[in-house]
């Protein structure tokens, strides 16, 4: 993803990995505990991974748990959320509509959990959109034009805060 933020004046730093779920996310946090200076703000873009095989209360308690450890390493860090993101299909579901539901009842849940200092939210991502969410093979990715939203998305809210 490009990482042209503008004049929000922050210095981007993408970490993560294909196919990371909410259980490993805690792990990968720790790790870069110390690392690195510590962040202004992180945010945290993770859930769909876990979306077909995990309950919704599951994937919110861990999301919150793992908050709330990592804001006792990095106290003054602000920890933004990313709405989770909705795929065209979802693999190894019978029924992708209901996994859509699940995502946004996670949102929903996600979206008022108090540990958040603030949501990047997606309003332009449909369930199944073709022009942001990649077709064949894939039905997962974003497009560049879905990355461009998202960064876009990302960079207003962080202006928000400013």
């Amino acid at each position: 993803m490009p990482d042209n933020f503008g004049e929000c004046r922050v210095q981007v730093v993408w970490k993560g990995r294909g196919g990371l779920k909410v259980g490993e996310l805690s792990r990968m946090l720790e790790s870069q505990i110390g690392k690195y200076q510590a962040p202004d703000v992180l945010v945290i873009a993770c859930g769909t991974n876990d979306l077909v095989q995990t309950s919704s209360m599951d994937i919110e308690m861990s999301l919150k748990d793992t908050v709330t450890e990592f804001k006792k390493h990095v106290p003054q860090c602000k920890v933004m959320f990313s709405n989770v993101l909705p795929r065209r299909k979802y693999k190894g579901a019978r029924d992708s509509k209901a996994i859509d539901l699940k995502r946004k009842k996670i949102n929903m849940k996600m979206d008022s959990f108090g540990g958040y200092h603030n949501v990047v939210f997606h309003p332009q991502f449909p369930y199944k959109s073709t022009t942001l969410i990649k077709g064949r093979p894939d039905w997962v990715h974003l497009t560049s034009l879905g990355c461009s939203v998202f960064i876009q998305n990302l960079r207003k809210t962080l202006l928000s805060e400013a």
